[in-house]
């Protein structure tokens, strides 16, 4: 069973983990190993922490085990999903659906009128199944290497 719950501080490197293991497992055919590299940077734990604390991610987790995440914040109606991340052998099991649908329930308490993505190769088909329409594409340099994705709304 899937339970979504609240960040707490201590799961920091839980989240760091599924993010690093669930970049490194995409196929070099997608992205290659210095996209892949470039997409995980070189962070601290304390980088980290900082962020999870201030974006305050969903979790899903199985058992006693953190397997996914979320990160949703919103304001003036507008919402976006920035870190959405899956244990790379808890993929394809209703891990990230959950988690979406988490964002859902909260987008429509908050009066939440579009939801914004930047999607990678991966997400993007995803996202495309929850009603979200591609805007456009857009290019992102990190160390020197270009990384495409997609800006995608739902409303």
């Amino acid at each position: 069973m899937i339970v979504i719950r609240d960040y707490q501080p201590q799961d920091s490197k839980a989240l760091v983990k599924i993010f690093e293991n669930a970049i490194l497992a995409i196929d070099n055919r997608i992205y290659s190993t210095s996209q892949k590299q470039a997409w995980i940077g070189n962070h601290s734990d304390e980088f980290w922490q900082h962020r999870f604390e201030k974006t305050l991610p969903f979790m899903a987790v199985i058992g006693d085990r953190v397997v996914g995440f979320i990160e949703f914040g919103f304001d003036d109606g507008i919402g976006e999903i920035d870190c959405f991340y899956i244990e790379p052998k808890f993929q394809q099991q209703g891990v990230g659906q959950a988690l979406f649908e988490k964002v859902l329930e909260v987008a429509k308490l908050n009066d939440i009128k579009e939801i914004r993505v930047f999607a990678s190769h991966i997400a993007k088909p995803f996202f495309a199944k929850q009603g979200f329409k591609v805007i456009r594409e857009n290019s992102v340099v990190r160390s020197n290497v270009t990384l495409e994705n997609w800006l995608m709304v739902k409303q």
